[in-house]
């Protein structure tokens, strides 16, 4: 019965993997207003504890400090002229070795990131009319 709920958990586990592989937008603003977009969003994901590390093509927001070598998904934003990509970044990351090592459990890891793409979504949904979808798979 134990290994049937061990396989219970990596399946759950796996299910958590794939919804974050999913998380994708790429968006193409019309005018100007990158910065302010961008901004907004960096704001409120930092408003939910979100850590953000600078990164050649952007920021990636981690949801929790990292600590050691240990690390979870994050909230990647890429910024490229007018075009800004949002993705979850290394969702095979989110397993309970690594969650565990920041004191959380892979729910609470993966709810927190979850929560983090709906900030995402929502100041999206709220500027739709400053920007043109590429591509979205949310």
């Amino acid at each position: 019965m134990l290994t049937f709920g061990w396989c219970f958990v990596l399946i759950l586990i796996e299910d958590m993997q794939k919804n974050l592989l999913k998380v994708y937008f790429f968006v193409e603003l019309k005018g100007k207003g990158v910065a302010e977009l961008t901004g907004e969003i960096a704001a409120k994901l930092e408003m939910k504890g979100f850590e953000p590390h600078l990164r050649a093509e952007g920021v990636a927001f981690m949801p929790f400090k990292q600590v050691g070598t240990a690390k979870l998904p994050d909230i990647r934003m890429s910024i490229s002229g007018k075009r800004v990509i949002f993705s979850v970044n290394f969702p095979s990351d989110l397993n309970e070795v690594n969650a565990s090592a920041v004191g959380v459990t892979v729910l609470e890891a993966y709810e927190k990131i979850m929560d983090g793409v709906n900030v995402v979504k929502e100041v999206l949904d709220r500027n739709r009319d400053k920007f043109r979808y590429i591509a979205s798979t949310q």
